[in-house]
């Protein structure tokens, strides 16, 4: 266990170093204002996902991801979860091959859902909405 959560963490500071690096040279290369909306995640699969069909043909899947990090204030791993929205051809490919374990790398963005509730109180959720998934692993390798 001690491995993958290793090997995922790894991966994770690899890609986000990738991507801060890339940042700073599109900001360094622009005078003007840029903001990023950017998320990139290597963590395993929560539950298989789940899969919905539209009439208009669109596919859109469903998942949740759990991503170890190490909390230094308690000095021990903890778990964030996030939960994760593809459509059409990367909703099919996640709907086919991810399973619950599945080790897997979301690039996307930070997207919200908001909705008025039973009561009429305003609601609020977040969630990844990826461009890119790829497969990295089993639960057994």
């Amino acid at each position: 266990m001690f491995r993958h959560s290793s090997l995922a963490a790894g991966i994770s500071i690899l890609l986000a170093n990738f991507f801060f690096n890339t940042i700073i040279k599109m900001l360094l290369a622009h005078e003007g204002e840029i903001m990023i909306n950017s998320v990139v995640l290597v963590g395993r699969a929560g539950q298989d996902p789940d899969m919905k069909y539209f009439e208009s043909g669109k596919v859109k899947t469903t998942f949740s991801i759990a991503v170890n990090r190490w909390d230094s204030k308690s000095r021990e791993e903890v778990t964030d979860w996030f939960n994760i929205e593809l459509w059409d051809k990367s909703a099919e490919v996640a709907g086919e091959y991810v399973k619950k374990g599945k080790l897997v790398a979301i690039e996307g963005k930070l997207a919200t859902s908001k909705w008025k509730d039973n009561t009429g109180a305003d609601r609020e959720r977040f969630f990844i909405r990826a461009t890119n998934l790829r497969l990295l692993g089993s639960r057994d390798s």
